[in-house]
């Protein structure tokens, strides 16, 4: 196995650190790893994939747009590219959602720049940042608020801004006014929330309020296990990553729920009956959405739909 295979096939997802009785977090050493390796010449042709679909994100999907009934705005909406892939309905649905519950709330479309962080291009990462952070600011507002995991520990942990998720803003905010009948799920919790207690409990605050059973899988919480799509494997190391994926899913005894459209995308590649937490609370008719689930495929063909939305 060549070097750049092995750097590559690791999720860096931290549960390492929390079963280790000494706290060693291998990921981490691996992540400085790569970030010495990605300055190297004759890098893998996966370098290519993910830098060129960062420059797509870039020149197709990236918009920002401040509230539509003001010139400047307090927060956006950061949706996440996946999610925005996921489910243009959801990202409409909750900026809807945020702007009648906080008022001014624009909405920017773009990647967080997590995927060039994990290639371990950290000066490329951090110029990506630095312009999100400028832009978010140059509309007026001094907060933004995630629906991805992922892109919540990225603005959280390097960014001036106030993080916030709209787990926490659900939670404490309210529900929409639609009735759900009671269901129950296996809980699958993506490994960015590993250290973010707050948004685990958020997320669980809001099932119950929908009267909907969870069980808690055998690694969860902050023992969570990644589904296997977490630290670029699917790019570097596919079968590793079905083998996760696979290992994942027979875990769950019921149909699964989880709150990162990464997770609920490579579940149901696998043919795993899986919903994203944002369908159970924004979209009424739930085996609709079941039905239209989109798969990898469709990821690009829905970020211009939702960039289209948002630029008339």
């Amino acid at each position: 196995m060549d070097r750049s295979r092995i750097l590559y096939s690791c999720n860096i997802c931290g549960l390492c650190e929390e079963l280790c009785p000494v706290g060693i977090n291998i990921g981490e050493l691996i992540l400085d790893l790569r970030r010495d390796f990605s300055k190297g010449e004759n890098l893998p042709p996966f370098f290519l994939l993910v830098m060129k679909n960062q420059e797509w994100m870039k020149s197709n999907f990236y918009l920002i747009r401040s509230d539509p009934e003001n010139e400047e705005c307090d927060r956006v909406f950061f949706p996440g590219c996946i999610l925005s892939g996921y489910s243009p309905f959801l990202v409409t649905a909750a900026h809807r959602y945020l702007r009648e519950k906080l008022g001014s709330t624009g909405i920017f479309l773009s990647c967080c720049g997590s995927p060039i962080r994990l290639l371990g291009k950290q000066n490329a990462f951090e110029r990506h940042l630095n312009e999100l952070e400028s832009r978010i600011k140059k509309v007026g507002a001094s907060e933004v608020i995630t629906a991805c995991p992922e892109c919540y520990r990225i603005f959280k942990q390097n960014s001036s801004l106030e993080a916030k998720n709209i787990y926490k803003v659900i939670d404490e905010l309210g529900l929409p006014q639609f009735e759900r009948g009671e269901n129950i799920f296996s809980l699958h919790d993506p490994c960015p929330s590993r250290h973010e207690k707050n948004l685990r409990e958020s997320v669980r605050g809001i099932l119950a309020k929908m009267k909907c059973q969870i069980e808690e899988m055998d690694l969860s919480q902050d023992k969570t296990r990644c589904c296997g799509s977490g630290g670029l494997v699917p790019f570097s190391n596919f079968s590793l990553f079905e083998e996760q994926l696979k290992q994942r899913a027979d875990e769950a005894g019921f149909d699964i729920i989880s709150y990162c459209a990464s997770c609920i995308i490579a579940f149901v590649s696998l043919g795993k009956s899986s919903i994203h937490l944002l369908d159970l609370v924004f979209n009424p008719d739930l085996e609709k959405a079941r039905l239209t689930q989109s798969k990898i495929s469709d990821v690009r063909k829905n970020q211009l739909k939702i960039r289209s939305v948002y630029e008339e």
